[in-house]
């Protein structure tokens, strides 16, 4: 899982965007290196999430956290935010 990834699980999971609770693809520009702000890789990591179980698709352009795989994704966030206090 890469960085971009990463960063759509963290920040849906850290604002609580779990099932019902969900938000626009457009918003996980935010936090994102300018280099990354490019809504097509944006939105390719999103469908390849959603096709791997991690995501549901809401509403059109809509996402949130599969409630499944919650505490899978927990663990992935604080593994990535452990590893990046460390160095």
């Amino acid at each position: 899982m890469d960085k971009l990834h990463k960063h759509i699980l963290r920040r849906l999971y850290s604002y609580g965007y779990v099932g019902r609770r969900h938000t626009a693809r457009e918003e996980m520009k935010q936090g994102l290196p300018s280099h990354m702000k490019n809504m097509k890789l944006i939105n390719e990591a999103c469908d390849k999430l959603i096709k791997e179980g991690y995501l549901e698709h809401c509403h059109g352009d809509r996402i949130s956290i599969n409630r499944i795989k919650r505490r899978e994704i927990a663990e992935i966030v604080r593994a990535w935010q452990n590893e990046a206090n460390t160095t």
